[in-house]
């Protein structure tokens, strides 16, 4: 009977891990792209590519572009809402607005504002208003586009951020001792737990993430604290993003999407 018992509990064991393994991705589709950078996708499918100082958008077989270059490098493409896409241009601490052709809407200089800003971090927040962690202060704050107001919503960081996503109602953010907070626009702070070691990571609004390390990708659950191995096909992992479900890797000169089930 002991004997039994054991083979149960090895039994268990063996299954439990088999299921870190679990593969829960479906190839969806594979897309040509010979540009330097894969910026992303956005909710409708678009594909956003480039160099460093261009910015093409790919939709139903048409490409729009955008180019500044008395601004330098494109430092992040926020593309939270395809109608009103936010390019940030760190070197010149300037905030670009375009509309879903790459058309230029607005463009806000950062530090000429009646409060000064110095940005680490810009991202789309509802409202018509963006996220700016404001590295003068280490303060994290929402700037009003209409009338260019800005409103302090958080007490100093304690820690350097390593890494920072954004959406409409949320900043989350995973900084140098891999501590995961996420701050509401309510300016409320939730710490949701601790980020596993990763080489490249993009998080999940579901508070999941995907993170490569060591050529491998992984689905870590925060709410079960397990991470999944991802068989995908790649020669790369370094480049990828995770949004909606859809896993896109891009690797030169294409981009491979996955439908990724979280366990």
């Amino acid at each position: 009977m002991k004997i039994a018992k054991y083979l149960f509990v090895l039994l268990c064991v063996w299954q439990s891990k088999g299921q870190e393994s679990t593969v829960i991705s479906t190839p969806l589709s594979t897309q040509a792209c010979a540009d330097e950078l894969f910026y992303g996708r956005d909710a409708y499918g678009a594909i956003y590519s480039g160099t460093k100082q261009l910015l093409n958008k790919t939709a139903d077989k048409q490409i729009w572009q955008y180019k500044n270059p008395s601004l330098g490098s494109i430092s992040q493409v926020i593309l939270t809402n395809p109608l009103k896409l936010v390019l940030y241009y760190e070197s010149f601490n300037t905030v670009v607005l375009l509309d879903n052709q790459l058309n230029e809407i607005e463009k806000v200089v950062l530090s000429s504002l009646a409060t000064p800003l110095v940005a680490s971090a810009v991202g789309l927040a509802e409202g018509n208003k963006l996220w700016i962690y404001n590295s003068l202060t280490n303060q994290l704050g929402l700037l009003n586009l209409k009338n260019k107001d800005y409103q302090v919503i958080s007490t100093p960081f304690t820690e350097s951020m390593a890494y920072y996503q954004t959406d409409f109602n949320s900043f989350q953010w995973i900084d140098q001792a891999h501590n995961w907070y996420e701050c509401s626009i309510y300016g409320k702070i939730n710490l949701l737990g601790t980020a596993p070691d990763y080489d490249s990571i993009q998080l999940d609004r579901n508070h999941g993430l995907v993170y490569c390390i060591n050529q491998e990708l992984y689905y870590y659950s925060r709410i079960e604290e397990s991470k999944t191995l991802l068989n995908v096909n790649k020669k790369s992992c370094t480049n990828f993003r995770f949004k909606d479900q859809i896993l896109a890797i891009f690797t030169t000169p294409e981009i491979s999407n996955y439908k990724i089930l979280a366990p």
